[in-house]
């Protein structure tokens, strides 16, 4: 599919986003559309706007990140055009939002802006870089993608779940646990990513009274769980990571992929219950959910 500059004279922001692949194309959130560009269409907007040196920048972050080969002549971008303040903010998280929706990476590789006016095509101006960058692509990664079901139902779920670009999203907490939730993407290590995840959960969980094994197993359990048979389920699944974890800090056993995808799942799903209850809200004590689930029994749950 050809890009189409536009040419209104406004500024467009491309993101080329990396581990995506095209069921993202047409999702649209506020000004932001994921689309498909071909690599030269790209690279004749870079050197027009931008120069040389900015070209050969960005030949080495597409090889960087396993996005240009002999059979891949399209790349995924996210076009942000318009001014609002409110989508602008929203733009800087939507990349964190499909994070949170599925338990995949996807990440901005490279950004560029420019303005049109139907006659001169020119930079611009200035963009807030993204923090979310890796330092080197994982070959490992599994291209970020949506079912159908997933595309329409993503907008309709960001309303519920979106509290990143609001003022009252200010518990001290919550903000490292999504920090930690993102930053455990980038390290492509998978011991250390396993370290950092379990981290979360303490952070959640743990009081240091009682074994973080037992508490980080039943708090999860317990928050996740609609059912006996589910918490038994979730229970049992967290003692074995948990278990893999003790492995690899005291023996150095290595950690398989598929049990860090395990762990990123149940970390996600806790992080959007806190979500749910509103543990983003500086009023919200962690402490006090620690004495919830502590005394707390199956069936009597409520966040």
């Amino acid at each position: 599919m050809e890009y189409s500059l536009r040419a209104d004279g406004n500024r467009v922001v491309l993101d080329v986003i990396a581990c995506a692949d095209k069921s993202l194309i047409g999702l649209t959130l506020g000004d932001s559309t994921f689309m498909s560009i071909s690599v030269d269409e790209l690279y004749s907007i870079i050197k027009k706007v931008s120069g040389e040196r900015e070209f050969n920048l960005l030949t080495r972050k597409l090889i960087d990140n396993g996005l240009v080969s002999e059979a891949k002549k399209e790349i995924i971008i996210m076009e942000t055009a318009g001014s609002c303040a409110e989508n602008q903010c929203l733009r800087h998280h939507i990349l964190q939002l499909l994070r949170l929706y599925k338990p995949f990476d996807i990440y901005s590789c490279y950004m560029t802006c420019y303005r049109y006016d139907g006659k001169d095509l020119k930079y611009g101006g200035n963009i807030k870089i993204a923090k979310h960058e890796h330092a080197s692509y994982n070959f490992y990664m599994k291209s970020y993608n949506l079912t159908k079901e997933e595309f329409e139902e993503f907008p309709r779920w960001v309303r519920a779940h979106y509290v990143f670009g609001e003022q009252r999203n200010n518990n001290r907490l919550f903000l490292q646990i999504i920090q930690l939730y993102d930053e455990a993407f980038l390290v492509g290590f998978t011991e250390l990513e396993f370290i950092m995840l379990f981290t979360i959960l303490e952070m959640i969980f743990g009081s240091g009274r009682t074994e973080n094994t037992y508490q980080i197993s039943r708090g999860t359990a317990l928050i996740l769980s609609k059912t006996k048979n589910e918490m038994q389920a979730v229970y049992t699944s967290m003692k074995k990571l948990y278990s893999i974890r003790s492995q690899y800090v005291h023996k150095g056993k290595t950690i398989k992929r598929e049990d860090l995808d395990e762990l990123r799942n149940y970390v996600r799903l806790v992080i959007l219950k806190l979500i749910e209850f509103e543990y983003y809200n500086a009023d919200r004590s962690f402490e006090e959910l620690i004495e919830k689930i502590t005394f707390t029994g199956y069936g009597m749950f409520v966040l």
